[in-house]
Order: structure tokens, then C-alpha cells, then sequence
């Protein structure tokens, strides 16, 4: 037979057990209690833009922030310097292209999605998107500038590294 000291502290360790199991279940609906508030307050803000001005804030604060060098690379090369439309694929390509090979279409797709909450992108059609104008000045503003002060383009898969040939009004060709 055991002792009762024992038994006491088999108690207090059930206890204890039924406790910390119940801090657990508290602490995973306090967590989907605290997004389904966002997505209410994400949904209300798109309804009508000044009813909160906590989001509104934090909204607009994270668009003053701008893109990161690494987006702005990736944009530019996806949709040929802003001149043409581009997908998830072309997205995940040029991350391939710029050295970040490890980029999850999954992740790709929900930052197109806030780039188009944010004006940065449109949606053309499901999947495709286009740079918006605010999109292109936001993209030029957070690529590096280049050895001449002026914002740089984003890696190229090859680059030319001959020279120019530049022919005069005589036809003969210059190096």
C-alpha cells in the first residue's frame, strides 16, 4: 500500500495535469479568438475605411514602410520592369534568378495578395497580376540605387558584359 504522502502528491500531480490541460485549451481559443477579431476589423476597415483608426493606422504605417529590396527585386524582374502582367510561377522564378530559391508558392501568393491590398499590384485575373503606377514608384524607391545615384534594375538572369557598339553617320562601328 502506498503512503498517503504519496497518494497526495499523485493527487496534486492530477491536478496540476487537468490544470495546465485547461491553460492549454484557454490559450488556443484565446489565439483564434484574437484572429477572428483581426479578420473582423480587416473586413470592417474594407467596409468602411474610417471606422477604425487603430487599423487605419497600422494600415497606413505599413505602406510608408514600403517594400523590402527583395520584393521590389522580385516585381521587377517578374513583370519585366512593371511592363507587363505575371503570375505566382513568375514570381517564384525570379526568386530562383535573384538567389532565393526557396521561396513556397503558398507564401508568393499571400504577399501578392497584400501588395494588391496595399495598391502595389492589381489582380488582372486570378493568379495574374500587373504593377500598379504607386506600385512602380514604391519598387524604384526601394531598389538600391546603382553606381549612378538613379535606382538600379533588379539582377538579370545573364548579363552582357560586351561592349556597346555604337555606329556613327558613316557606318563605320566604334567599340
Amino acid at each position: 500500500m502506498a503512503h498517503p504522502i504519496e497518494r497526495r502528491i499523485a493527487e496534486r500531480q492530477a491536478q496540476l495535469e487537468d490544470i495546465d490541460a485547461q491553460i492549454k485549451g484557454l490559450e488556443m481559443s484565446r489565439h483564434a479568438l484574437k484572429a477572428e477579431i483581426a479578420a473582423y476589423r480587416d473586413a470592417l476597415q474594407y467596409l468602411n475605411p474610417q471606422s477604425s483608426g487603430a487599423r487605419t493606422r497600422r494600415a497606413s504605417a505599413s505602406r510608408e514602410r514600403g517594400i523590402s529590396v527583395q520584393w521590389a527585386q522580385l516585381l521587377s524582374l517578374a513583370s519585366d520592369e512593371g511592363t507587363s502582367e505575371f503570375g505566382i510561377d513568375d514570381i517564384v522564378m525570379a526568386g530562383d534568378i535573384i538567389g532565393h530559391p526557396d521561396m513556397k508558392r503558398p507564401s508568393v501568393r499571400t504577399q501578392a495578395a497584400n501588395m494588391v491590398t496595399r495598391g502595389v499590384l492589381e489582380r488582372v485575373t486570378p493568379g495574374t497580376f500587373r504593377v500598379t503606377e504607386s506600385g512602380k514608384k514604391e519598387i524604384a524607391e526601394s531598389l538600391p540605387p546603382n553606381e549612378n545615384g538613379e535606382a538600379s534594375a533588379p539582377p538579370d538572369v545573364e548579363q552582357d558584359s560586351r561592349p556597346v557598339q555604337t555606329p556613327n553617320p558613316t557606318g563605320a562601328v566604334f567599340d
